[in-house]
This record gives C-alpha cells, structure tokens and sequence, in this order.
C-alpha cells in the first residue's frame, strides 16, 4: 500500500516517477489540472471534473486531450496499486517542447501525470484566515498550474497561526487561497459568480445544487469584506475539504450564528457522496 504515480506510460511510487525537462509544466506551468476523490470503485463525479478539464486545455490553448475512458484506465490502476479504498486523485496534462522556449510547439503528444494518495477523510474543525490582496492573475476560472501567489498567500496565514487565506480584489472578495468562499446571511447563501476571477468549483456547484434542495436562496454576487466579517456563517468550500466553517477572519470573530442551515448543507454533500460512491 502506498502513494502510486503515472507519468506518460510508466507507473511507479510516487518517489520512482520522474519528469524530464521538455516538460513545460517545470519551466512555464504550461498546462492544468484537476483533484478528484474516489470511494471503492467509484471516481466521484469523474464527468464534472473531465469536463472542467477539457475547458480549461481549450482556455489555454491545449486542443489534444486524453479521452475519458484512457483517463479512468489510468486511475483505476493507480487505485488497485495504491491499495487505498478511499482517495484522492490528482491529474495534470501539461505540454512540451525540445527545449526551453516561450513558443509552444504543437505536437501529437501531451504530457499525462496521475497520482493516488490516501484520503483522511472529512475534517470538523473550524477554520481561522486572514484577508489578502488578490494579486492573481485574470483567468482564475482556468486550473493552471500557476499557483505561486494561492502558495504565499497560504504561507503568509501559516506564519501568524492561520489555517488559510481569502482573496480580495478591488474590495470584493473572490475566493480562498485553495477553495471557494460562501457566506449565509439572513437565511440566504451568497457566492461569488463564475466570471474569470473565481473557479468554477464542483463542490461550489453542488453547494448551490444542495441549497436549493433545501430551501436556501442562492445570491450570486460579489460581497465586501465588511459582508465577510458579519456573515452568520462563512463557508470555504473545495472537493477535499467539501464544507468547512469558519471561526474567525483577520482576528474578526465569525459568530457562526446560522448552525442549523450549515449542518444541513454538510449533511446533503457527505450524504451525496457516499449515496454515489456506496450504491
């Protein structure tokens, strides 16, 4: 049992798996990716996340993708290898060249990276972030690899005792350094919209989906981060994590006051998940 890879036809541990120069992922971030979990023998919501990230190659000019039923060959080998019944999938398709340069040579091949590792599973615990000025780049509704400024915005909420940090661009926040960002207020979910500043994420998606299953409205729009502070709840939302509540924002404590609606949006995704993945 271990943390298995594959890279353009070998499979390995992860440690044994190497990735050569021409890959333009290590010099430019030329490419995507997705994280996807998997329960049994089920890759959850595997249709969304192909999706997500056929989109993203086409946004960034990438026109050859792996089909979908080569991809989940791909993951369900690296799942029986792993031995994990339950885990997470990371998948990067990146391009290449001959050598270091900025034009990008179209050729018949991409560069296909799978990992498995194991999934902890779903954690309770409140979270604590700071706010941080969205400094990103406009297409941050493509997956690239260009993660630099989510990496030092996260560093920059470690090194005063935070679990993460939320964007803010122009006084509107965005989103969380590796997540989306929701708020309930007055019974109504607030989100910011899928434009070029936020990712369209899946477990956001469902969010909405379940919101509207239960009755809560669902605003999607830009929110201050005066709206943040005096949220009832704030809801960082990412398909590792599904839903998290948050505690305190900028030393600001979130009162947390809306319980009730929380626990039953949880609920509604955890039961989804293991309802599709356990059938």
């Amino acid at each position: 049992m271990g943390d298995y890879a594959y890279y353009n036809g070998r499979y390995g541990k992860y440690p044994e798996i190497n990735v050569p120069l021409t890959d333009r992922a290590l010099f430019f971030g030329d490419g995507v990716y997705e994280v996807m979990l998997y329960r049994g023998e089920v890759i959850y919501q595997f249709d969304e996340h192909y999706e997500r990230l056929t989109k993203s190659l086409k946004a960034i000019g990438i026109s050859r993708t792996p089909e979908a039923r080569a991809l989940r060959s791909v993951i369900y080998k690296l799942c029986d290898l792993s031995g994990y019944s339950e885990g997470i999938i990371y998948l990067q398709i990146s391009a290449s060249s001959p050598s270091r340069t900025h034009e990008r040579v179209e050729s018949l091949t991409y560069n296909l990276l799978v990992s498995v590792s194991k999934y902890s599973g779903y954690e309770d615990k409140a979270l604590s972030l700071i706010t941080v000025t969205d400094r990103r780049h406009g297409i941050c509704n493509v997956k690239s690899l260009n993660l630099l400024l989510s990496v030092l915005a996260l560093n920059e909420a470690r090194a005063v005792g935070c679990d993460g940090a939320v964007f803010v661009r122009g006084g509107t926040v965005t989103e969380e350094s590796r997540s989306n960002v929701s708020i309930l207020k007055s019974g109504k979910l607030i989100t910011h919209p899928t434009d070029n500043y936020i990712l369209p994420g899946i477990m956001r998606s469902n969010l909405i989906r379940a919101a509207g299953e239960l009755g809560i409205p669902v605003i999607e729009r830009g929110f201050s981060i005066s709206e943040l502070y005096g949220a009832d709840e704030v809801i960082i939302s990412s398909t590792t994590k599904f839903v998290r509540r948050v505690s305190s924002i900028d030393g600001h404590e979130i009162k947390m006051r809306d319980s009730e609606r929380f626990f039953s949006l949880k609920e509604r995704l955890l039961l989804d998940y293991f309802d599709k993945c356990d059938a």
